[in-house]
Formats: structure tokens, C-alpha cells, sequence
């Protein structure tokens, strides 16, 4: 039987190779379904560290044989062991795909290392999310999430206040850019609503040339007519108008 996923019930990291499961538990209880029943039914691992409890590690495999994953658990919450990160992602290639960082069940920054990251296959960083308890969390002035082209540039950012969106000292709270660097989009935010700032459109876009391409009208969340001027609007490559959309309270007009 090819080994696709295992789970290894000990302390500490992981660490050989064994079967996919043990036959019992530490403390004496049956295992759920052999080997090949388990297998087969798809038995999710994972669910099986946390549904009792256990302390170990899940690893699953690539159809080559390389490393896919590899998960860290203590009394059934994930969680980083000796400074390996509770969870982690390769490629196929065997390059670093994601890694996330769990203090007792919860994604957490760990010495200024943001709890979640990601990788290209060609190892340039993909994203990165900083956690403070479980909640996205900026960091030192560093918006919460960040990701960028496998170009280097920019992708998009969003700033978040104890798991909410929220603008930043005038800046919205999420903007995202083309892979040549001209701005895509931004939104802004307030306690976690889209929210127009000082009659500027709560959403608005641009064109890779830089013409704007669409903006929309929010008002506590809800898109919404500001002044007569329609919640939403679009604009074709060449600036002429493509379409407008009128709102109230959140309902189409």
C-alpha cells in the first residue's frame, strides 16, 4: 500500500516513516480502522488529532513521494513544536510552498514572524498574514496581509484592527496593484465596513493604463446613491462611461 498520509502518535516532531496508523492509542484505545480500511474511507487525520485529543504529527505525501504537509499537534490544537512552524506546505519540487505558526490551537506572530506565509515554486514570497490570538492583526505599522506578484511587485495589502478591516492613518484599508506596479483597486474601511472617506468613493479601480475602471458608493456597509451620483459606476479602457448602477440601503433602484 502506497503511504499517502500518516499520523504519528508521540511527542515531539516528526520523525521516520511508519504506518499510517498505529494500532492503538497511548492510552489503550482502539484505533479507527485498520490500515487499508482508512485508507480507503479517506479518514481525515487531521480530524483524528483533534476529535481525541492526541499529541503528534500529520505528514502526507505528492504522488513523487515528496513531502506535501506536515502538521503539529498538542492536545489536539495545532501548535508549533520546538520552533517548527504547527504547519507547512512543500511544492512538488520540494521548495517551500506555506508555513503557519499556532500557539494552542490559535495563529499567532511568533518573534516578529508573520503567522502565515507563502511561497511561488521559484521561492519568491507569494503572501504573508500577521495573527495576534487568531485575528488578523497589523504589525508594528505593517499592514495584516500582504501578497505580491512572482515578479517581486506588490499585489495587495489590507490593514486590519483586532480581525476588522480598518483605513490606516488615511490610507485604505485595502488597495491592490497590477503586476506592472500601477494601483488596481482600493477600498476603504471602517470597523470592519466598506465606508466612503471624506466623499471619496469607499471602492474604486483603474485600468492597467491608469484610467479609472469602476468606484462604488458605500454608506455603514451598504452600497448607497451619495448626492445623486450613482452607487456604481463603470468606465470603458477609453474613459467613456460603461455602465451605472443606482442604490439605497444596500437594494438595487
Amino acid at each position: 500500500m502506497k503511504i499517502t498520509k500518516e499520523l504519528l502518535i508521540k511527542n515531539g516532531a516528526c520523525a521516520g516513516q511508519v504506518e499510517l496508523f498505529e494500532k492503538v492509542f497511548p492510552d489503550g484505545r482502539d484505533c479507527p480502522g485498520d490500515n487499508a480500511a482508512a485508507t480507503k474511507a479517506g479518514l481525515n487525520a487531521a480530524w483524528t488529532m483533534r476529535r481525541f485529543e492526541l499529541t503528534g504529527c500529520v505528514r502526507g505525501w505528492h504522488d513523487t513521494g515528496q513531502l506535501s504537509s506536515e502538521e503539529h499537534y498538542l492536545s489536539g490544537r495545532l501548535n508549533d513544536i520546538d520552533g517548527v512552524a504547527a504547519v507547512r506546505w512543500w511544492h512538488p519540487t520540494g521548495q517551500p510552498k506555506a508555513e503557519a505558526h499556532y500557539l494552542n490551537g490559535l495563529l499567532n506572530d511568533v518573534d516578529g514572524i508573520a503567522a502565515a506565509r507563502g511561497w511561488h515554486d521559484t521561492g519568491q514570497l507569494l503572501r504573508e498574514e500577521h495573527y495576534k490570538d487568531g485575528l488578523l492583526n497589523d504589525a508594528d505599522g505593517i499592514a495584516a496581509a500582504r501578497g505580491w506578484h512572482d515578479t517581486g511587485q506588490p499585489e495587495y495589502e489590507a490593514y486590519y484592527l483586532n480581525g476588522k478591516t480598518n483605513d490606516i492613518d488615511g490610507v485604505a484599508a485595502v488597495r491592490g496593484w497590477h503586476d506592472t506596479g500601477q494601483l488596481l483597486r482600493e477600498a476603504h474601511y471602517l470597523n470592519g465596513q466598506r465606508n466612503d472617506i471624506d466623499g471619496v468613493a469607499a471602492v474604486r479601480g483603474w485600468h492597467d493604463t491608469g484610467q479609472p475602471s469602476h468606484e462604488e458608493h458605500y454608506l455603514n456597509g451598504q452600497r448607497n446613491d451619495i448626492d445623486g451620483v450613482a452607487a456604481v459606476r463603470r468606465w470603458h479602457l477609453d474613459g467613456t462611461p460603461q455602465r451605472e448602477e443606482h442604490y439605497r440601503d444596500g437594494g438595487m433602484q
